[in-house]
């Protein structure tokens, strides 16, 4: 098996496995994380199966700042953060990707997110922060005509 084939991510951007999808489009894909931080933690990655950015070529990962930092701005407003945190990491799945937390006064978490401190959410939970994302995410398109999925 490659490390493709055995690639979490790879199986998500595959439809092979499930998750709770807020955008995609032909160079990325956005996932609520399904151990969050804080409500509204996101997983933005490339479809291209890479290691880590360090693999992404420069349009792509120019690209996955561009969505990085609209789903930020839509999620940190929708869901009444005081900042948002985007964290690149290398992580035990091999494959490139970039967090993005919400961030509130009364995480006490300091400056950087606790990346331990994950918990599992209940798929009603899941659904009512994917609702509140993805339609914002929903209205911003419509106000700026914006193409995605």
């Amino acid at each position: 098996m490659t490390q493709k084939e055995s690639c979490i991510f790879c199986e998500i951007i595959a439809g092979k496995e499930k998750a709770w999808k807020l955008f995609e489009d032909d160079k990325c894909i956005v996932i609520l994380d399904a151990f969050p931080i804080n409500e509204g933690h996101v997983i933005i990655m490339p479809k291209q199966h890479v290691k880590d950015i360090f693999e992404i070529d420069e349009p792509t990962f120019l690209h996955i700042c561009k969505i990085a930092r609209w789903i930020a701005s839509e999620t940190k407003t929708v869901l009444k953060a005081e900042y948002v945190n985007m964290v690149t990491a290398s992580s035990i799945i091999p494959h490139a990707f970039m967090h993005i937390i919400p961030r509130y006064d009364y995480d006490l978490m300091g400056l950087l997110p606790d990346m331990e401190n994950k918990r599992k959410m209940s798929n009603e939970e899941m659904e009512t922060t994917y609702k509140k994302i993805r339609g914002a995410l929903d209205g911003f398109r419509k106000k700026n005509k914006r193409k995605t999925s």
